[in-house]
């Protein structure tokens, strides 16, 4: 769901240029509290021309309206409990293509605040704010084969037995495609006195993607050098996400070792020692994506969803 706008002048009438924002007599005089906008002596020629001239703005909050198209290619595997050991894994590769995602979602990856050409819904039509193009995921227990009824130092008996046996460990590992960059121009006040939606900027026909290691280009994410501010009164023709360009993906390894020990018949106590992003690796967060923003391209943070590495250490009693 989404906020819909239906009070943007016809694209005929953008040829009016700065026309458009003359001030003419306003016809509401009278009509509407002074103390508003639209309750002053004159109205620029934009106003009367939007489908509610009485209004400043018509929007459905929240709209159901929108299209998508999913396709993908899903592999699972899995392995139940053989000799101490099970694992899952899982790997997707799809594409998501909409005219329009949903503005929860907007505030974390990048997606344009509305509809640019509020007139044009079919120019929104790309990939998905959503897509990620590649998923796998594995995860894996093993119980280490030691200790009384297992494969190694079964006979163990005593304090020693506590020691060697009831060891277990566990591991995720997560590796993903980002998510596409959905750019937006910092201001072009022209189109926001037509009514227009969410806008962004020119693109000169090269692609912005660039190669290498995030690390090397937090600066430089991605080709700013490819995008430039529309005219008066013109939308930008950069797509609402880039075909080619992705914030950066993850990689992540997540490991935990338990040790499991039964004390008596009724009681077991449990220690667990958990590391979330083992390896430590570094996984950025979205670039800037407002054209004419200061830092536009440059990466200035950790993905909140995989951040430095977090040990957790923890001990149970069952009883």
């Amino acid at each position: 769901m989404q906020n819909l706008g239906f009070d943007q002048i016809p694209d005929t009438d953008l040829s009016l240029g700065n026309n458009l924002l003359r001030q003419v007599p306003n016809p509401f005089l009278g009509q509407i509290p002074a103390n508003t906008s639209l309750g002053q002596a004159t109205v620029s020629t934009a106003q009367l021309l939007r489908p509610y001239p009485q209004f400043t703005g018509f929007t459905a909050v929240r709209s159901t309206a929108g299209s998508s198209i999913y396709h993908s290619f899903q592999l699972r595997i899995e392995r139940h409990m053989a000799n101490g050991f099970t694992f899952l894994t899982s790997y997707t590769f799809s594409k998501l293509i909409d005219d329009g995602s949903p503005g929860a979602a907007q505030s974390y990856n990048g997606e344009n605040s509305g509809f640019q050409d509020l007139n044009n819904r079919r120019l929104e039509r790309s990939l998905a704010a959503q897509n990620l193009a590649q998923h796998f995921v594995t995860g894996f227990v093993y119980e280490l084969p030691f200790g009384q009824g297992k494969h190694f130092l079964s006979g163990v008996r005593g304090p020693a037995a506590f020691l060697v046996g009831g060891w277990q460990v566990n591991g995720i590992v997560t590796t993903q495609d980002g998510i596409p960059l959905s750019l937006t121009t910092a201001s072009n006040p022209t189109l926001g006195a037509v009514g227009a939606g969410g806008l962004r900027p020119n693109n000169d026909g090269h692609s912005a993607a660039k190669s290498g290691p995030v690390a090397d280009r937090l600066n430089s994410y991605f080709d700013t050098s490819v995008f430039s501010q529309p005219g008066a009164f013109q939308f930008g023709n950069t797509a609402r996400t880039l075909p080619d360009v992705r914030a950066p993906g993850i990689v992540d390894l997540d490991l935990s070792g338990v040790k499991n020990t039964k004390i008596k018949e009724r009681y077991s106590l449990q220690f667990r020692a958990e590391f979330f992003n083992a390896l430590i690796h570094p996984n950025f967060f979205l670039p800037n994506v407002t054209y004419g923003a200061p830092g536009f391209g440059s990466i200035s943070s950790i993905n909140p969803s995989a951040p430095a590495r977090i040990v957790q250490l923890a001990l149970k009693l069952y009883f």
